[in-house]
Order: structure tokens, then sequence, then C-alpha cells
């Protein structure tokens, strides 16, 4: 599976590459980069934090994804949100309805703890 992260801790993009060993992976921390990536390339799914380095959030990604979504070669992803800034989440998932297969908005705790299994949730988001 192509899968993108955008996410600006490095602690989390090496958790979730660990996670994706058997996927083809790129990890991005600034809104400028993904929004470059996913003109350039076509993934399967995406996974979003919100609160990100720089001026611009999650929030501002799925905006712009929103808005312009037949610019992008990415086309109807899975999406996963796993910011910890919940109503930043819901927003990000507001905005992708309609541009997204499937969203699930699971807090990168969950992943850590065990809560949610990554590629069950993947499974899930398929069906």
């Amino acid at each position: 599976m192509k899968i993108l992260i955008v996410e600006d801790a490095q602690v989390r993009i090496d958790f979730f590459l660990k996670q994706l060993l058997n996927h083809e992976v790129d990890a991005v921390k600034r809104v400028d980069q993904a929004l470059k990536l996913l003109k350039e390339k076509a993934y399967e799914l995406v996974m979003l934090d919100h609160d990100l380095i720089g001026a611009r959030t999650g929030s501002h990604l799925t905006l712009e994804w929103q808005a312009n979504p037949k610019v992008l070669l990415t086309q109807n992803p899975m999406v996963i949100i796993h910011s910890m800034n919940i109503p930043g989440g819901k927003i990000m998932e507001n905005h992708l309805r309609g541009i997204a297969k499937s969203i699930a908005v699971v807090p990168y705790r969950f992943f850590v703890t065990g809560e949610t299994n990554i590629h069950q949730l993947f499974e899930q988001l398929q069906a």
C-alpha cells in the first residue's frame, strides 16, 4: 500500500514507520511538502496530524484539498487523522467528507498503547 504520513514529530514518524514496514511510505513534516507529494503521487492511505510545524496546520491542508481535489493525483484515499487535537481532527474530517473513501479519527496515543491496531484499522477502512 502507498502511504503518506503528515506528522512533524520525528518520534511519531519513526513509530509509524516501524508499524508499516511492508508498505511504501513517504513521511513529511509540513503542509507544503504534503501538498507537493499529493500532487505527484497517488496514495491509498494518508495519515494526518493537525498541529504541524510552521504557520499552516493539518486543517489548512485538508481545506486546500477540499477546495482543489482534482489537481491532486491522490483521489479517494483512506485517511487516518491521528492528531491529539480532537477539535482540529474533527475539522479536518469535515473537510475531507466526500473526498476520502473512508476516514478514521484516532488519537496517536491509541496506537502507542495498543488500543488501536493499525493493521486492523486498515482492514476496517477498506471494507
